[in-house]
């Protein structure tokens, strides 16, 4: 996720680094090529001598939502040495996934220490929820949720999407439109209104 957001902000035109490592085999030169290819700078990147670079399977089901499979070949932890706290210190945001709060705990403090905002992406397969999330929100300046994530976050089953609704709505000149379902609710989540009327009985 982490790799495709800076891939994808490099292609918007913003000055992109990446900070981790990769193993010494095919699936990190691959790796690192990729960034380059996309102009993700690797400068501060780390190669993991004798180690197989991590990988994830994603899989995508037929309303979009995806699932991740991590395979990890090695434990990744990030050394906050001078030359990492510097490019740390460098970036106006850093974005991650908080996988292990021992790592990124120090990395949002010294990036916000020095004026950077820190945006995260908070899925299911993190488990985060009351101290835990409330530990990782205090470090936090934007949070992203994909619907697994905030169901998880929350304990409970957040409203369907747009395209898993249907009804009316009245545009600003007053015509009334109607709209289908595209696709089936996920799992037990319900137009907002069905909510709604729940919490008011």
């Amino acid at each position: 996720t982490v790799g495709n957001f800076a891939c994808a902000a490099s292609q918007l035109g913003l000055r992109v680094g990446f900070l981790g490592s990769v193993g010494d085999d095919a699936g990190g030169q691959a790796a690192l090529d990729d960034f380059r290819r996309f102009g993700v700078r690797v400068d501060c990147m780390t190669i993991q001598r004798g180690q197989a670079t991590n990988f994830t399977v994603i899989m995508i089901d037929a309303t979009g939502e995806k699932a991740l499979v991590v395979v990890p070949t090695y434990h990744e932890t990030l050394a906050l040495d001078a030359p990492t706290r510097a490019y740390l210190a460098s970036a106006r945001v850093v974005y991650t996934m908080p996988h292990e709060r021992d790592t990124f705990l120090p990395m949002a403090e010294t990036a916000r220490g020095a004026g950077a905002q820190v945006a995260v992406d908070i899925e299911a397969s993190l488990a985060l929820r009351g101290d835990a999330l409330n530990t990782i929100l205090a470090q936090t300046d934007i949070a992203f949720f994909n619907r697994g994530g905030l169901e998880h976050a929350l304990g409970a089953t957040v409203g369907a999407a747009h395209v898993e609704r249907e009804g009316t709505f009245t545009n600003i000149a007053g015509r009334v439109q109607r709209f289908w379902k595209a696709v089936p609710p996920l799992g037990e989540a319900r137009a907002d209104w069905e909510i709604l009327a729940d919490v008011a009985r």
